[in-house]
């Protein structure tokens, strides 16, 4: 049986699967270099075949992501959810290696 490196809860699956046009579709989650901490998540939908040759790929019956491969060393060990207020519903990382989080939330410095 083979281990994913992070854990994605029926939540996120569900919050994925339903902004995937098809199941051709996939998010690519990919951790950038801004924000106030140092860190920030991005996500985009693409096509699943468009993603790059070393992204690592979970998939599910209706839906999946792609981690950009200079991302997957930061997402080890890390579980996605969604958050849900009042005014929104969001996909939420609880990453490990996450440290010292921005006030408005979006952004982190990564431990070394």
């Amino acid at each position: 049986m083979q281990t994913e490196i992070v854990l994605i809860t029926q939540a996120a699956r569900d919050y994925i699967s339903h902004r995937c046009q098809t199941d051709m579709h996939v998010v690519l989650v990919k951790i950038n270099n801004k924000g106030c901490s140092g860190h920030s998540y991005e996500y985009n939908v693409i096509l699943a075949n468009t993603a790059g040759k070393f992204d690592e790929m979970i998939r599910w019956d209706n839906g999946g992501i792609a981690i950009d491969s200079s991302s997957i060393m930061h997402l080890i060990g890390s579980t996605l959810d969604v958050k849900t207020s009042i005014m929104e519903s969001y996909l939420y990382w609880e990453n490990p290696k996450a440290i010292d989080h921005c006030g408005c939330g979006t952004s982190f410095a990564l431990s070394t």
